[in-house]
């Protein structure tokens, strides 16, 4: 026995713990990989799509949900070794020749359940706390998660409201623009009717002008005829001789005057009318003068009456006949030489009036051969106006031909628009599918990253078991070569074959659940990137579709506005037409002003329908002009309200992933809080069964266990049993009863060979 003593080996504590179990490097570095992946996609969507930011922050939460519920229900490894494995280790530890001394060590056997009692308590005390502070922390996060829900729906209920009410006005805009665009159609038409009426009546007056100048021109004539009648023949071949001249002079003028104006024709015109305005005043005075000379020819042959009266009153008289004959010869030569000398006057002043009348008269024929000239210019000017004004109506019949067909052009671009609006219907409706399957994958995609991690954490598990069947399989190789040194110390001579160590069956299956995990972790990341792709895809073919729809649509746009600017060119034009044929009515008015003044009322009439049309534009101009104004600042202020929605919803993201970070955080350092407890606690129990192991070794060595063995005489029961099952029964339960009674027996063996090794030990220092 001193033999065996003196060549026992002891073995170090650190032969008898168990290792820890190392973590799982795969399974985190590829996760990381995987966030880094969905880290660059989101922060090259995030600024596009908003609403992916916000579906993925609450696919985030709801992780962080799952994985508290998965912390607070998930049971931490049983790092505390239980009463089957303090008894293994007894066993271990001791041969059934040594259990007579252990009698010694009850007390410290107790004292090291009462030991693991208290640590069992203060792991469920931090359980509970650790319950406590994630039922907490899920409240906090819930709340943040439905304050945030609460703020986005506002938000979207908002843009829904601002994007009814910008519909609403487009609508109301898009009707005024019809209305206001029939409006003008049935406008347009009333003045051409009234254009049309007022050319009528331009005309029929025109014919009625015509038909009086006519009239008077035969009634000047007749008196003209009448005048020419009473000329002599010479004064008739001068008069032709005259006519001649003056056809050829008018012809002259007419060629000459054709390139004057109107202001030349109006100045020639005055001087005309004061030309005849002197003739008449000389024929009013030459008529008097042939008046008065008529009542002195009268005057002169009452006198002569009167003179032979007196001669007849006077035969009477005794007066001698050479006397009467001489007096009466006297009076009748002075009466003939008066009478010669008043028909000499009388020719002389005929002659002269002659002169001056065929003077006057020939200056009137050429005054009124000047007037025919003129009216022939003024007809021909009359014939030039109207070809004109047959060309403005022309004009003014391609422009409204024009007019129509930009009307039709804007109904036409009008359904465009309206399909337009359709087919962006059309393509929301399709980016809501896209966004509904975009959201199916990500659904997918985190039941994917569930999965991966429940995998993840089976494997895990599996290492531990496989590291804790390693330590398990150390200990009995341990064991086998502690017994087989003792066997060969008994046996001295016999020599034993050592057993071939156990084949560690574990490195097999350890190496393929290895390859399972790579295997596993590369699907993963395959799918990842897979998904990735798809997202991307579908995006840029969104965003392709999306740009396209929208040059399309500014194209239109550009081309309503091109439209626009020519229609109101080509009203500009009409309106310069229309003063350009209002200036030549003005002008043909003022050419015929001493002829008629309906003309001038017909003008004053156009120039104020005209004043008024243009008065009815500017308001319209002016209120389209406001309209617009009002518009586009309600567009600018809904942009404004767009913006601080856009701002205060990061804002809200940005608080959101703060709170989260926060909540991380807390979760982070309550885990290693309590994996440092754990470590502490499972380092006092390494001391403990340090302590223990060293006990042992000691008792071994003073060959007290031996001794108790035998004074042993019957199992002693320990009081203790009751407690350490009740524990065991805490902290992991039974299988089934037949195991548990198998797994006690030992147990119980043992707490008796310590009570008699302890018995022993006091009787002998006793003694």
């Amino acid at each position: 026995m001193a033999s065996a003593k003196s060549k026992e080996t002891l073995l170090p504590p650190s032969a008898f713990q168990r290792p820890a179990a190392s973590k799982p490097t795969v399974i985190p570095s590829a996760i990381g990989k995987h966030k880094d992946l969905q880290v660059g996609d989101e922060e090259k969507e995030e600024k596009r799509y908003p609403w992916r930011e916000l579906n993925r922050l609450s696919d985030e939460i709801s992780d962080l949900r799952a994985e508290n519920r998965r912390l607070r229900d998930k049971k931490p490894a049983a790092i505390i070794p239980t009463s089957e494995e303090i008894k293994a280790r007894v066993d271990v530890h001791h041969s059934p020749s040594e259990r007579s001394d252990r009698r010694h060590f009850d007390d410290i056997i107790s004292r090291q359940a009462t030991e693991v009692a208290e640590l069992k308590l203060q792991l469920s005390k931090a359980k509970a706390d650790h319950n406590q502070n994630v039922l907490r922390l899920e409240g906090q996060i819930a709340s943040s998660d439905i304050k945030h829900e609460q703020v986005l729906a506002r938000l979207q209920e908002k843009l829904g409201q601002e994007e009814e009410r910008f519909k609403n006005e487009i609508d109301i805009l898009n009707s005024n623009h019809q209305q206001e665009l029939s409006r003008l159609v049935v406008q347009v038409s009333e003045l051409k009717g009234q254009l049309q009426h007022q050319q009528e009546t331009r005309q029929t007056k025109q014919e009625q002008l015509e038909n009086e100048m006519r009239r008077l021109l035969q009634e000047k004539q007749e008196q003209e005829e009448t005048t020419k009648r009473d000329l002599d023949e010479k004064e008739a071949q001068l008069f032709e001789q005259s006519k001649e001249i003056q056809k050829l002079q008018s012809y002259i003028k007419q060629t000459q005057e054709y390139a004057q104006s109107t202001e030349a024709w109006r100045i020639d015109k005055q001087t005309m009318e004061r030309k005849l305005a002197e003739v008449q005043s000389v024929k009013e005075g030459l008529e008097s003068t042939l008046q008065l000379l008529h009542i002195r020819l009268n005057s002169l042959n009452e006198i002569l009456s009167i003179q032979e009266k007196e001669l007849s009153k006077t035969k009477g008289e005794e007066i001698s006949e050479k006397k009467k004959g001489a007096n009466l010869l006297t009076r009748w030569r002075e009466k003939v030489f008066a009478l010669l000398v008043q028909q000499k006057s009388a020719d002389i002043v005929r002659k002269k009036d002659e002169q001056n009348w065929n003077a006057k008269v020939s200056a009137i024929e050429q005054q009124l051969q000047q007037a025919l000239s003129k009216n022939q210019m003024l007809v021909h000017s009359i014939s030039d106006k109207e070809a004109q004004l047959e060309i403005e109506r022309n004009n003014l019949k391609t422009t409204q031909n024009a007019l129509t067909k930009a009307q039709e052009l804007a109904l036409s671009l009008d359904e465009r628009l309206q399909q337009d609006r359709d087919k962006v219907e059309i393509l929301q409706q399709l980016a809501q599918c896209v966004q509904e399957k975009m959201t199916d994958m990500d659904q997918m995609q985190s039941g994917i990253l569930g999965t991966l991690k429940s995998y993840g954490q089976r494997i895990s598990f599996a290492s531990g078991r496989v590291e804790m069947l390693q330590g398990q399989f150390a200990r009995k190789e341990a064991f086998l070569r502690m017994q087989m040194s003792e066997e060969t110390e008994a046996m001295k001579q016999k020599t034993v074959p050592e057993k071939p160590p156990p084949v560690d069956e574990t490195s097999g299956s350890y190496g393929q659940l290895c390859q399972e995990l790579e295997r596993v972790t590369r699907e993963r990341d395959s799918l990842a990137t897979q998904i990735r792709k798809d997202s991307e895809l579908i995006d840029q073919k969104v965003g392709d579709v999306r740009h396209k729809y929208e040059g399309e649509i500014e194209g239109l746009r550009d081309r309503i506005k091109l439209l626009e600017t020519s229609v109101e060119d080509r009203n500009q034009k009409c309106h310069r037409l229309s003063e350009q044929l209002e200036e030549a009515h003005s002008g043909l008015e003022e050419a015929r002003e001493a002829v008629n003044k309906l003309k001038t009322d017909l003008a004053r009439q156009q120039l104020e329908a005209e004043k008024a049309l243009k008065d009815k534009q500017t308001k319209d101009e002016q209120q389209f002009i406001e309209q617009f104004t009002e518009m586009e600042r309600k567009l600018n202020d809904a942009r404004r309200e767009h913006t601080k929605a856009v701002v205060s919803l990061r804002q809200q993201e940005r608080q959101m992933s703060r709170e989260r970070q926060r909540a991380a955080d807390q979760v982070k350092g309550l885990e290693d809080h309590y994996k440092v407890q754990l470590d502490k606690l499972h380092h006092q129990l390494k001391t403990a069964e340090r302590d223990k192991n060293l006990l042992m070794a000691t008792l071994r060595q003073e060959g007290l266990l031996s001794k108790v063995k035998t004074q042993r005489a019957s199992p002693v029961n320990y009081e203790s049993d009751s407690s350490t099952t009740d524990d065991k029964e805490n902290i992991e339960p039974r299988p089934n009863t037949a195991q548990s009674q198998r797994v006690s027996e030992p147990l119980r063996s043992v707490i008796d060979d310590i009570k008699a090794l302890t018995e022993v030990a006091s009787d002998s220092e006793d003694s």
